[in-house]
């Protein structure tokens, strides 16, 4: 793309791909930072939302408002205050779908987050007082991620690895949506699956 010509002499005119890498350019366009902006939202707010829900759950399964917006506040630090108005009440709606929907039995305690399979990490690790284990992959953005090929793939692996990790005693992957609960999945530990609600991996189920 080529830039046209500078209205002043020494003036450097930026092209629409300089624009869009260049977030603190003080010639960038309102229309270039809406693209800009729309194109790195659901990747910037999932981000974070997973940062807070690990966070909170090792802190407690009730966190309140105040704690949630504590932590969204800290991790949109670095963001410019326009951005991060954007994605603080989408964030805190994930946050808050995760422990008012998508929490398992309380007779289960926060084992970790990340944790290492060899083929990719869980987002969080849930284990019971018997040794029992879940693992959470939590989707933040459309329901339908959790039938795409690609999430289908993912959680495969770690199904396989979890069972080679915790044999008998791994209950299986909780696949979540925060943004329609209800959608949310068990994989099971034999590769079959079955919505959530329908098991006895959800609290208050």
């Amino acid at each position: 793309m080529t830039a046209a010509a500078p209205d002043e002499p020494g003036e450097v005119v930026k092209t629409d791909e300089q624009r869009l890498t260049d977030r603190n350019g003080p010639g960038r366009s309102p229309a270039v930072f809406d693209l800009d902006e729309e194109l790195a939202r659901p990747t910037a707010e999932g981000r974070i939302a997973h940062a807070v829900i690990a966070s909170l759950a090792a802190e407690t399964t009730a966190p309140s408002l105040t704690r949630v917006q504590q932590l969204v506040d800290a991790e949109l630090a670095g963001y410019a205050p326009i951005e991060a108005r954007a994605h603080r009440q989408n964030v805190r709606g994930m946050v808050h779908r995760y422990f008012a929907r998508c929490l398992p039995p309380r007779r289960f305690v926060f084992g970790g987050s990340e944790f290492d399979l060899g083929v990719g990490r869980p987002d969080l690790v849930w284990f019971d007082v018997d040794g029992f284990t879940l693992a959470d992959e939590v989707k933040t953005g459309s329901p339908r991620s959790l039938r795409l090929s690609t999430t289908e793939a993912q959680v495969e692996r770690y199904r396989t690895a979890c069972v080679g990790v915790w044999g008998d005693r791994f209950l299986g992957i909780r696949l979540l949506s925060t943004t329609d609960p209800s959608s949310s999945r068990l994989i099971l530990p034999d590769g079959g699956s079955a919505p959530l609600a329908t098991t006895p991996y959800l609290e208050g189920t």
